[in-house]
């Protein structure tokens, strides 16, 4: 009986300094990395999302039947025209797609990189809808996701802001 007397009293006494030990707060989320993938332009070009860090990346993922995807073109491209000479490369991957996307583009004018995509590429980024834009940080991580389309869309500021802070 004295026996267990002194478990009762050591053992909550022992949870206690057990569970109040120092221990370091949380890590605060990591951001995460874009993922890596490598897919070809109309014409056979292979494009390496790892292979361009240093430079910061604007995704579009888009199909020629999404109208919302089509509306935002002309902004994407006004994207590209901004922020090209100052380490932004801006890339459509065609996903989900029937159409001709390289022939879309021919015939709108649009002169920013197009890649062809694959459903493992839609998985991997989680798409559950387009058009879907990502901006990728010149370490690989994501800077800002945004899912649809509006011409109040904040992607120019968050990509001012980002190089300015960036030196770029």
């Amino acid at each position: 009986m004295h026996r267990a007397l002194q478990l009762a009293l050591v053992l909550p006494l022992l949870l206690v300094v057990v569970s109040c030990s120092e221990s370091s707060p949380p890590a605060a989320p990591a951001v995460p990395k874009a993922a890596d993938f490598t897919l070809e332009s109309p014409d056979g070009e292979a494009f390496t999302l790892s292979q361009q860090r240093g430079k910061v990346i604007v995704i579009d993922f888009w199909a020629t039947w999404c109208h919302p995807c089509t509306r935002a073109m002309p902004h994407v491209q006004a994207l590209h025209e901004k922020f090209k000479d100052r380490g932004v490369i801006v890339v459509g991957i065609a996903v989900w797609e029937n159409g001709d996307p390289a022939a879309y583009m021919d015939e709108q004018g649009y002169t920013y990189k197009l890649l062809l995509g694959t459903d493992d590429v839609a998985v991997d980024y989680r798409l559950t809808g387009i058009p879907a834009f990502f901006v990728i940080g010149v370490d690989g991580e994501i800077v800002h996701r945004e899912v649809g389309f509006s011409s109040e869309s904040g992607i120019d500021e968050i990509l001012e802001t980002y190089l300015t802070e960036h030196g770029m």
